[in-house]
């Protein structure tokens, strides 16, 4: 029980306390040093609390003994540090900027690293001399996780306090706890609702160190209520160093989060954009000066064009100051200085959106390395390079345009598919890291970007993917950097025209939900008609298919296609041949090798070669194997991963 009685200010834990009212066991309900205010106090219950459980209860530490503390400048890992300094321990520390880790030198700690650099190990095992720390308070994931278990020293104890591996089902192995180690996890939450009286009497001796001005509060930023959205968005940029306070106080509060996208955008920041002076970033460019934006870097390797000149004229007469800067964006030199430049002359850099790009589409066998470079460079090098330059900024979002290639595949285009992948793990590599990063895996766009071209759109339009104008994926845009996801997908497709169009593709269970179960199977009397004619007739029948989905691919009717006319002849390009290899093999149920389409045979040569496999079957046609499904009236619809539908998507157009 609890010597508090009504009136009393006091300190406590509680489930869902950001409230005027909270109700909790009585034993986790402390009497509040008098000499502290609530803003103060509010720094010390879960920080000082889970560093007194860890560093004293689990930790035994001990005078003259070594402790490492990751991530050691938010709330728990400066309340380590103070506690350590306590019982004059030899203190090592890790954290994620330069500012940070001047703090930590400012207050004395012995040796302090980059916590976003595993190099932390071989550091540690230097300065002492191959001994190791006899704590770890660990609050890292993953490989970081590992070598924090290498540095302990015989009889030391691994004190894990990060949520990530645990539920991921990380594994350790017992090798590791070699020579009487220990590893402790630490779950405050369910020690304070198992275990309320054990957890009370902790905060309680903690609160007795305040008492006898052994300790003091953490450095804080206090946040109204009103602001709490804001508060909650400052605590997920990892940029603050203690704790972050709400202060309960009446007035306007905000209940819900925004849904203006004006909310992302300041009018005293600097938003750069790579590929500035195409079509697409020019869309986004217009988009953010409506929102309020004042100052663009529109990067780009050329001089604009007229229509670019004419859009940064337009938006500089709406009161915007456009600069365009003219290097490329794979060369980390220009990068590094183009951001001191911009550091001396323009506010503080506060968004970037990469969406440079190219495209040098080939079938795999055509590709090569120089050409995996020419595309791999803006889109990977490039979206690196900024990542290095601004990971010590204040940015409020980092958004990478990549391509729902990466995601569903896309003929002829390998190396533009693995510069896209790229950017979605480069988005998942900062968040980790406490960085703000969103990867787009963008459908085509109509009229801008480099699927607007009518050979590329019409292709893609077969599969099922249409395009979104550049009013709606603007507007997609403001979606996802208010739902603050890692990786989205912004997608205008028909599911079972996709599924349709990669049969094969569309039996991985990432797709299994996708498209209409209850579809109904493709006719399969195209291959009994062939299977049932007179040999002679055959190679007729397959010559009038081909000639059909020829002119399907090459948009003439198929009374002008010479079946005796080399393909090559036709203008048939790789990512043709390919159209061409899915609509034969979807309509007949066969295999047929890309290559030979590639060398270019004339269709009546093709059919010869087809009518040669069919006749080599016995028994049964033996249809593809995998599963063809169309769905009757199936109409297109938007995928992306954050949204609700939108009912506009039953029109049969873009959402």
């Amino acid at each position: 029980m609890t010597s508090c009685q009504p009136g009393d200010e006091v300190v406590a834990l509680a489930a869902g306390s950001l409230g005027s009212f909270v109700c909790t066991p009585a034993a986790l309900v402390v009497p509040k040093p008098a000499r502290l205010d609530f803003e103060d106090a509010a720094t010390i219950p879960i920080a000082f609390l889970t560093a007194h459980y860890a560093v004293n209860h689990l930790g035994q530490l001990r005078s003259g003994e070594r402790i490492l503390i990751h991530s050691a400048t938010g709330g728990v890992g400066l309340a380590c540090v103070r506690l350590a300094q306590l019982l004059g321990a030899e203190i090592y520390a890790t954290a994620g900027t330069d500012e940070k880790r001047r703090l930590l030198e400012s207050l004395g700690v012995h040796r302090v690293m980059d916590s976003r650099s595993l190099s932390f190990r071989d550091e540690v095992m230097e300065a002492t001399g191959g001994a190791g720390v006899d704590v770890v308070i660990n609050s890292l994931a993953g490989e970081a996780l590992a070598r924090g278990l290498e540095i302990l020293a015989p009889g030391g104890r691994f004190i894990e306090l990060g949520m990530r591996d645990r539920l991921q089902g990380g594994q350790l192995p017992l090798r590791s706890l070699e020579d009487s180690r220990s590893f402790f996890l630490v779950d405050l939450a369910g020690l304070a609702t198992k275990r309320p009286d054990y957890c009370g009497r902790l905060l309680r001796d903690t609160l007795d160190l305040f008492e006898a001005k052994q300790l003091a509060p953490l450095p804080k930023r206090v946040f109204g209520v009103g602001e709490v959205s804001e508060a909650f968005h400052h605590l997920a940029r990892g940029r603050h160093i203690g704790k972050v306070v709400v202060r309960m106080d009446p007035g306007p509060v905000a209940v819900w989060p925004s849904t203006d996208p004006a909310t992302c955008v300041r009018d005293d920041g600097t938003y750069v954009l790579t590929g500035g002076l195409g079509g697409l970033a020019l869309a986004v460019a217009r988009w953010l000066v409506g929102l309020g934006a004042k100052d663009l870097v529109l990067i780009g390797r050329s001089a604009p064009s007229d229509a670019a000149r004419q859009a940064i004229e337009q938006m500089e007469r709406g009161g915007a100051r456009i600069r365009v800067d003219r290097f490329d964006v794979a060369d980390a030199a220009a990068v590094d200085a183009a951001f001191a430049r911009w550091a001396d002359e323009l506010p503080p850099v506060r968004g970037i959106v990469h969406a440079a790009g190219v495209l040098d589409d080939a079938i795999l066998v055509k590709q090569s390395p120089a050409r995996f470079r020419r595309v791999m460079a803006p889109k990977g090098e490039g979206a690196w390079n900024l990542h290095q330059a601004s990971r010590d900024l204040d940015l409020d979002f980092f958004v990478l345009f990549s391509s729902a290639a990466s995601m569903l595949g896309s003929a002829g285009q390998a190396n533009y598919a693995a510069a896209n992948q790229f950017l979605d793990s480069l988005a998942q590599y900062r968040r980790v890291r406490n960085l703000p990063a969103v990867s787009i895996n963008w459908g085509p766009w109509s009229d801008v970007g480099l699927a607007a071209r009518p050979d590329r759109g019409g292709r893609l339009e077969v599969d099922g993917i249409s395009s979104l104008t550049p009013a709606l994926g603007v507007e997609a845009l403001g979606r996802v950097l208010l739902a603050n996801q890692t990786q989205v997908a912004v997608v205008n497709i028909d599911w079972n025209r996709w599924r349709e169009a990669h049969p094969i593709v569309a039996q991985s269970t990432f797709f299994s939900n996708q498209g209409d179960a209850t579809a109904r199977p493709v006719d399969k009397d195209t291959m009994r008609s062939l299977l049932a004619a007179a040999p002679g007739e055959q190679l007729e029948l397959v010559v009038n298919r081909l000639r059909e989905h020829l002119a399907g691919v090459v948009r003439l009717p198929p009374s002008k296609i010479d079946s005796d006319q080399p393909l090559v002849t036709m203008g048939i390009d790789s990512l043709m041949a390919v159209e061409l290899k899915n609509r034969v093999e979807r309509d007949m149920g066969i295999a047929l090798p890309l290559l030979q389409l590639v060398k270019g045979p004339s269709l009546s040569e093709l059919a010869q070669s087809i009518v040669a496999s069919l006749s080599g079957r016995t028994g049964s046609p033996a249809i593809a194997s995998h599963t063809m499904t169309r769905a009757a009236g199936a109409k297109p619809s938007m995928l992306t991963l954050l949204a609700a539908k939108d009912e506009r998507a039953s029109s049969g157009g873009p959402p």
